[in-house]
């Protein structure tokens, strides 16, 4: 959403309507900048741009309002997955979506691949101590867990956008027996895109001398602006769950870390990634079966071509022919194909792939090349 602000005021730009009205909300909060021409754009209702139609698809991400995307020139159709995954609450979504994509026979499918920019199968925090990627529902379980076995303060870091899941912790705090408190951000966020009022607003209904006093009662919200506020709070867990500092790559992670270690505050990650896993990247791609696919990535961590280097193929029959990586495979049609790897902040060159034979599917990425930032590899 931030790059929006970078567009040309007369270029239109189209959200889903829950998308759309997160981002006014983020906006009025001064947490991103103003943006001119947006525009609200149902569900699976297109959209013409040009010589183009757009339609846009519900889908499942971190961010709910999210959508898959499916373009026609009037000859071929064309779609992006947008972030994804398959784990999340709405996999029937994606489902769907993958459904309409196959029936359209794709002549190219733009899939994310932010699991393929991590050393790990899943996006961390902390990459030299990775923890346990969770669902929304096992992150629920895993709170409330932790806030029933906590005897003082529990703080919290969440991330702002994923609306679904602030309703969903400061339910998890009422089946615990406490209170939930919001910094105003994500109150008004709360406020604004479900059907729960906040608790308690630091600074408006509730003081921290309040919580002081009985700290068992409540679980915090903590911004990282302000982290100093938990020096003088009994806090027995904080709680690491997507909000920022997200990772490692940020500067501000270790200073997180260095805070927590010299309160001896426990530090505990309930990470949901909002990306799909690369066995359902797999899978995904199975199941919409495009005559193309662009890999992409928004993270600027080098994709190791070893990632992308497929041996020969598994399977082979007369209408499909699947052939797999160690990390990923593409359902393919059987006339010859083209696979590209994009990452977008460099654009890898093309690689064309030839059939040998029309009948031999183990020859069909033989001769490839992957080339990334100078580093290459060759399928033998």
């Amino acid at each position: 959403m931030g790059a929006l602000q970078y567009l040309k005021s007369d270029i239109p730009i189209y959200l889903s309507a829950p998308s759309y009205q997160l981002y006014k909300t983020l906006i009025r909060l001064g947490i991103e900048k103003p943006v001119h021409n947006l525009h609200p754009l149902p569900f699976e209702t297109p959209v013409t741009v040009g010589a183009f139609t757009v339609e846009g698809f519900a889908s499942d991400h971190d961010e709910p309002g999210v959508m898959a995307l499916l373009v026609g020139d009037g000859e071929r159709w064309y779609a992006h997955s947008g972030d994804v995954r398959l784990n999340g609450p709405h996999p029937e979504r994606v489902a769907h979506w993958a459904q309409v994509f196959h029936d359209k026979k794709l002549a190219m499918f733009m899939i994310e691949g932010t699991t393929f920019s991590f050393d790990t199968e899943t996006p961390v925090e902390d990459q030299a101590h990775p923890s346990v990627p969770l669902t929304e529902q096992g992150f629920q379980d895993h709170l409330l867990a932790v806030l029933k076995q906590a005897p003082a303060l529990v703080a919290i870091n969440p991330y702002i956008r994923n609306y679904a899941r602030l309703a969903a912790i400061q339910t998890v705090a009422h089946q615990a027996g406490r209170q939930m408190v919001w910094e105003k951000p994500d109150a008004a966020v709360l406020t604004e895109m479900t059907d729960q009022a906040p608790d308690q607003v630091i600074g408006e209904t509730i003081e921290l001398a309040t919580i002081r006093q009985a700290p068992a009662q409540y679980v915090l919200e903590s911004a990282f602006a302000h982290l100093d506020w938990l020096a003088t709070l009994p806090v027995s867990q904080y709680v690491h769950t997507n909000g920022e500092p997200l990772g490692d790559y940020d500067p501000r992670f270790q200073q997180l870390k260095d805070f927590l270690a010299a309160h001896q505050i426990p530090l505990r990650f309930l990470s949901c990634s909002g990306h799909a896993t690369r066995p359902d990247l797999i899978k995904l791609a199975q199941m919409v079966a495009p005559r193309i696919i662009v890999l992409g990535t928004a993270s600027t961590r080098n994709v190791r071509p070893r990632r992308l280097t497929p041996p020969p193929a598994r399977k082979c029959c007369s209408r499909k022919r699947t052939f797999t990586t160690r990390l990923t495979s593409l359902t393919t049609r059987p006339e010859n194909r083209q696979l590209f790897y994009e990452n977008n902040f460099d654009r890898a060159a093309s690689m064309p792939m030839k059939v040998a034979s029309p009948q031999c599917c183990t020859q069909f990425f033989r001769g490839c090349h992957f080339s990334f930032r100078g580093e290459k590899s060759k399928v033998t």
